[in-house]
């Protein structure tokens, strides 16, 4: 089984559907992190937090089968 069909297997089970809207909610609270000014002044954790925010999103694309 392919990951594409293991996703399009559990689209319509009610747990896959929390792991998605959990999945959205730490990237949404990434992506509210910019406005800190600690990340802000330090260009490491800025990186970082860019690269938690990638990995994040493309978990999300890859398990809601989008494309680029």
């Amino acid at each position: 089984m392919t990951l594409s069909e293991a996703i399009k297997a559990l689209e319509h089970n009610t747990e896959w559907k929390v792991i998605l809207e959990a999945l959205s909610k730490d990237r949404e609270a990434l992506i509210n992190d910019f406005h800190s000014p600690e990340i802000l002044e330090n260009p490491q954790a800025l990186a970082r937090l860019g690269g938690e925010i990638a990995s994040v999103d493309r978990i999300i694309k890859s398990f809601t089968n989008e494309q680029d």
